[in-house]
């Protein structure tokens, strides 16, 4: 009997080459040999995500937790997949699972933090834990919303959450929160959104004119971001 093994090596050094159509194919033929390889499964997947193929790859990601649920490898790449086809809530699912094994992987916090955001609506809790997850992949890897895995992960999702922000309306819905109030001039600025910032803490300053603390940070922003002089009234 022929052995599944020279198609499936055959699959990986298609990978390598980045010829995912004729990997798959490979995988596929390894598979039919053995239909317990998992392995195959999650390399067929693989592929097929890269051929933006995201409901077959989320079909063999599913096909390797139906023999492990616990597999790291399907439970990161079906979450990832599942944003794709806009499936937040089993791509929170999944990436909450995986990141409770592995929790210094940037990549799987930054795509819950996608599915978070778009799952949030007008719950600002939500966008708050979107916020969350975007720092903890900040935290773990600095350069990580340059590069990843040579995809174009970028500053848009946090542009994506100051959107939400804005939806939300949060200091006018909750004046009186000035804990998120910050927290959102802040990823502003880290957003280079200054003009943004400084608005914020304006509003702030609005409803809470002798908070000292955003008098500063408007302050801050003004003399070091773009130069413009600030004191408190």
């Amino acid at each position: 009997m022929k052995s599944p093994d020279q198609p499936f090596n055959d699959g990986i050094k298609k990978i390598l080459l980045k010829d995912y159509s004729g990997a798959i194919e490979d995988f596929t033929e390894a598979i039919e040999m053995d239909p317990q390889i998992s392995s195959a499964y999650n390399n067929r997947g693989f592929a097929k995500q890269k051929l933006n193929d995201y409901s077959g790859a989320i079909a063999d990601f599913t096909a390797v937790l139906g023999m492990d649920e616990n597999d790291e490898t399907a439970l990161l790449n079906r979450g990832i997949a599942n944003t794709k086809i806009k499936d937040y809530s089993g791509a929170i699912s999944d990436l909450t699972r995986f990141i409770a094994h592995n929790p210094d992987n940037a990549l799987a916090y930054y795509y819950r933090a996608i599915a978070k955001e778009n799952i949030s609506g007008s719950k600002f809790e939500y966008y708050i834990d979107a916020k969350a997850d975007i720092f903890k992949a900040m935290e773990i890897n600095p350069s990580f919303m340059i590069s990843e895995n040579n995809d174009s992960v970028d500053y848009k999702i946090i542009n994506d959450l100051i959107v939400t922000i804005k939806r939300c309306n949060a200091l006018e819905n909750n004046p009186w929160a000035l804990d998120d109030a910050f927290e959102i001039a802040a990823l502003r600025e880290l957003a280079e959104d200054y003009t943004g910032a400084i608005a914020d803490y304006s509003k702030i300053i609005s409803i809470h004119y002798s908070n000292a603390e955003a008098y500063k940070k408007r302050g801050h922003i003004k003399g070091t971001r773009i130069r413009i002089c600030d004191g408190i009234l």
